[in-house]
């Protein structure tokens, strides 16, 4: 059994990466919202009630997108330094253990304890003989099961590039599945 983790000098570099990728996901949303408000409000019939209902709900929703944002940024950086990715004969097992951490607040730890409650919320089990696909995709190497559920999460395993022995991990993976890595 073989355990990687994220190194503490690469904790800042995956940190850093995922606040990029979530800054453009929270400035789509909010693209999204105003492609879809700004119609409403330049309408020369539209009301002035409605322009002041819509510019409301804008409003509440940058705030809310925002503050999201916020939580998760911390949550990243928090994440990375828990993260530990075991390879095993028959599987790849990856957890997350954020009980007790006190570098969150009442919002996060509430959320993690959530998913601690959750089965299978802090790891994520496949087996080899289960693995449908692994793809190389924004930095991250991804897994996916046969029973892999793209909605929820289930069954599919994300490794990040900053972990220790990136390669070495990739490697033994395609030696114990004879799948090929795609890119994308």
């Amino acid at each position: 059994m073989k355990q990687y983790k994220i190194s503490k000098g690469s904790i800042s570099a995956y940190s850093k990466r995922i606040n990029r990728w979530l800054l453009k996901k929270t400035l789509m949303g909010l693209l999204a919202m105003l492609l879809v408000a700004l119609p409403v409000i330049l309408l020369k019939e539209a009301s002035e009630l409605m322009v002041f209902s819509i510019s409301i709900v804008s409003f509440s929703a940058v705030l809310i997108l925002g503050l999201i944002f916020i939580v998760l940024i911390v949550l990243a950086r928090v994440a990375g330094g828990k993260l530990l990715i075991i390879i095993d004969d028959n599987s790849i097992i990856t957890t997350i253990n954020l009980v007790n951490e006190r570098n969150m607040n009442p919002l996060q730890q509430c959320s993690c304890q959530n998913i601690q409650n959750t089965p299978g919320g802090n790891s994520i089990q496949i087996l080899f003989k289960d693995i449908q696909s692994i793809e190389e995709k924004n930095g991250n190497l991804r897994i996916k099961s046969k029973y892999a559920n793209s909605f929820s999460g289930n069954d599919i395993i994300v490794i990040p590039q900053e972990i220790d022995k990136f390669e070495e991990i990739k490697q033994i993976i395609s030696d114990k599945t004879k799948i090929k890595l795609s890119w994308r």
